[in-house]
């Protein structure tokens, strides 16, 4: 209507609720700056829906301006072309209302970590932890960073290029697959399953490309004969590892296969925060829930398991690219074939490393569940 602004809401975090935007306190301090100068007599009002975020602990430390309000719900009306911003039924009458907009992953980043090494985070930006060398990421591509930390960020990544290029070679200590040449049937199947295009065959003969593989043991777990072995946690160890465990004679017992990066993670947080889970349930680690051999779960109901949990990352946090999906793959056909009561005694979670009380509840609900299993079959 041409009239001065008198007062303004700004709500932040707008938009998905799974992380925090470093930046946008600053961002909405800048907003009643520039404000404050145009307009001294108008009163601005920050908002945080607090029943829209995970992290409220966090949050409610980050800042004490005094015109930052942490509220448990925050609505927004319109009554007689007049603005209102409820938090916890306190209205506010708003001239202007600003939505402070999370940032978002872009969507070619999907595309982009299928060509290069590299794999997503929970919350679908790049993660710093699975770069291969030389490969290197600045700024809010790893996520909503703040100026501080995206130089601080930025300075980090300069000193490793400088260390890079300043070394005449590299070397790397080795940790990957070998293979038997004389097992080898040419199949191809090794050469599909590798996420980093790191097997190839060459005149007739498969090639492996020893900077490109990490390891994960997917090729592994599909060769039909066997050709294909990890230099370390060999097949043969995972398979004896079933038998000793097996040896424990209390019911229900459950064999849990955990990846190093999340699963295992997230069982270990779940001790760390002193959660209760079942002892009848004994974990192995492997390098990626792809690695794990539908053969390792086969053997674990022939050895009297009564159950068989899978926990790996969560979908596009994989830090092997899509382990976790090709295992589900495999999992879907082995229990077509298992039948129905085999089948009900597989799981497959995705969780990811700090998620330990997910973890101690999805252990104990299986638990129970196979406890009630085996006590009406006795």
């Amino acid at each position: 209507d041409g009239k001065p602004v008198k007062t303004i809401s700004i709500i932040q975090e707008v938009g998905p609720s799974n992380y925090l935007c470093e930046y946008s306190d600053i961002l909405s301090l800048k907003y009643i700056d520039v404000i404050k100068v145009k307009n001294p007599d108008c009163e601005v009002n920050v908002f945080y829906d607090l029943s829209k975020l995970k992290e409220k602990d966090e949050i409610i430390l980050k800042s004490t301006h005094p015109r930052f309000l942490y509220a448990n719900n925050v609505l927004i009306e319109t009554r007689e072309n007049i603005n209102y911003v409820i938090a916890d039924s306190i209205e506010f009458q708003s001239d202007l209302i600003v939505l402070n907009l999370k940032l978002i992953p872009n969507k070619d980043l999907k595309t982009l970590r299928k060509i290069m090494d590299f794999t997503l985070n929970d919350y679908g930006f790049m993660s710093e932890e699975t770069l291969a060398s030389g490969i290197y990421g600045v700024g809010t591509i790893f996520g909503p960073l703040n100026y501080h930390s995206t130089i601080a960020t930025t300075n980090n990544i300069a000193l490793k290029v400088i260390s890079l290029l300043s070394n005449d070679y590299l070397i790397t200590e080795y940790t990957g697959i070998e293979i038997n040449e004389d097992k080898c049937g040419l199949c191809n199947l090794c050469v599909i399953s590798c996420p980093y295009n790191a097997i190839s065959i060459n005149s007739e003969k498969i090639i492996i490309d020893k900077f490109k593989c990490k390891a994960c043991g997917m090729c592994v777990s599909v060769c039909p004969t066997n050709a294909i072995e990890m230099n370390i946690n060999t097949s043969e160890k995972i398979l004896k590892t079933i038998e000793i465990f097996s040896k424990f004679n209390k019911k229900p017992k459950i064999i849990a296969f955990c990846c190093q990066s999340c699963g295992y993670a997230a069982a270990d947080n779940a001790g760390l925060k002193k959660l209760l889970y079942q002892p009848n349930i004994f974990i192995i680690s492997v390098p990626c829930t792809g690695r794990i051999d539908t053969e390792f779960i086969v053997k674990s109901f022939e050895m009297g398991f009564d159950g068989v949990m899978i926990i790996g990352c969560r979908k596009d946090s994989c830090r092997y690219i899509d382990g976790i999906e090709k295992l589900k793959k495999r999992v879907g056909l082995l229990k077509k074939i298992l039948g129905p009561k085999l089948s009900r005694r597989i799981i497959v979670i995705g969780l990811n490393g700090v998620e330990g009380q997910t973890f101690a509840e999805i252990s104990n609900k299986f638990y129970y569940l196979l406890k009630e299993e085996v006590k009406s079959e006795a």
